[in-house]
């Protein structure tokens, strides 16, 4: 398949929420991309097949800083030949260029800390015809940063389905202006071999491969929630594998209904995986 960068930029502020309406992420979760691509569809079942028979992967949406693309910090024990290594533990990314370094003990996390100036989280005040005020987390991005996301594809579909997307936004309180950006379609930078499988998105294994994909793996799980769209109704809680995690055995993963019994709600998690060598 070919693999290209959808590289984002904000035209305002995003809310993309953790448990609380006045909480804002950064990041988003791939089943969240895939939601929002599934609602600009004239055909979610057929968009749905398409996906699940190998046409298209999705990655997370990750930072991006100037010409910097960012990728989630690895689950790997790592021996630090640098002072302060403690610091490592408030590092969610690292630059994709620096995967080496990182993995030879030798990224200096001070340094890290200081250059990732990726926006400002904020508070903002909403009033609707009939309620009472409330609050939502926003989260605004630098002129010279964003998210970007990587995307597995065998044809242009997808991104006639961004091009919609750009304009009906991504996120919470779509309806308030937030989450419009505008985007570019870029060349992805290369997956070298190796013997070690990164994830780059949230993603679960089907239940016969778990046996096999949890060996020798260091991973860490988090459960998806929240309300079908349009709708008061909760989807099916759903634990996926958060990206960053990383596995000796890779695994194929699928697209599961979360909804209730009155129609299917799907929840993307096909996982994507770079290789390094440890």
């Amino acid at each position: 398949m070919n693999r290209s960068i959808v590289r984002m930029k904000f035209l305002s502020p995003i809310h993309i929420g953790v448990k609380n309406l006045s909480d804002s992420e950064y990041s988003i979760k791939a089943d969240t991309l895939f939601s929002a691509l599934c609602l600009e569809c004239k055909d979610i079942e057929e968009f749905v097949n398409y996906t699940k028979a190998g046409n298209l992967k999705i990655s997370d949406a990750m930072p991006y800083i100037d010409d910097y693309y960012y990728i989630p910090k690895p689950m790997l024990y790592v021996k630090q030949k640098t002072d302060n290594y403690k610091l490592f533990k408030k590092i969610k990314y690292i630059p994709f260029d620096a995967i080496n370094p990182f993995l030879e003990g030798t990224l200096y996390p001070e340094d890290e800390l200081e250059s990732f100036l990726l926006g400002e989280e904020d508070i903002r005040t909403q009033v609707c015809i009939g309620q009472d005020p409330f609050v939502v987390g926003t989260y605004t991005f630098y002129n010279n940063s964003g998210l970007y996301l990587i995307v597995e594809h065998k044809d242009e579909k997808v991104f006639e389905l961004f091009n919609s997307l750009q304009y009906t936004g991504i996120g919470g309180k779509r309806s308030g202006g937030l989450g419009r950006f505008e985007y570019t379609i870029e060349k992805c930078f290369d997956f070298e071999k190796g013997n070690t499988n990164i994830l780059l998105n949230s993603s679960m294994a089907k239940p016969a491969e778990l046996e096999n994909c949890l060996e020798d793996a260091n991973y860490m799980l988090q459960k998806r929630s929240g309300f079908i769209n349009q709708s008061r109704y909760k989807k099916q809680d759903f634990y996926t594998f958060t990206a960053g995690s990383v596995f000796k055995n890779t695994f194929e993963g699928d697209i599961y209904d979360v909804g209730n019994d009155e129609h299917p709600v799907y929840r993307y998690a096909i996982p994507m995986f770079m290789e390094v060598n440890v």
